[in-house]
């Protein structure tokens, strides 16, 4: 969030994913997208560019790019609770 002005920085709250250990918030800071799916997603994107997405890519894409922000999120939590674990 360093990159974020101030002004908006102040108004974003990542919640704290409490209960969970370090040794657990680990592996979700690191979570990813898997390599098949990138690829996927990847390809998918290419082909909205190009303009020869179907339906039915669409729809598939629609659902990796939400599957991605999810994991994006959850490894920010993740890496926002670490930091404040360490903090304290």
């Amino acid at each position: 969030m360093q990159n974020i002005p101030e002004r908006l920085r102040k108004g974003i709250k990542l919640p704290l994913l409490s209960g969970l250990s370090e040794r657990e918030l680990h592996p979700l800071a690191k979570t990813s997208l898997s390599p098949t799916l990138n690829r996927r997603l990847k390809h998918l994107l290419k082909k909205n560019r190009e303009g020869t997405l179907s339906h039915k890519d669409s729809s598939e894409l629609d659902n990796l790019l939400a599957e991605s922000d999810q994991i994006a999120l959850l490894k920010a939590k993740a890496l926002y609770t670490l930091k404040r674990i360490h903090e304290r």
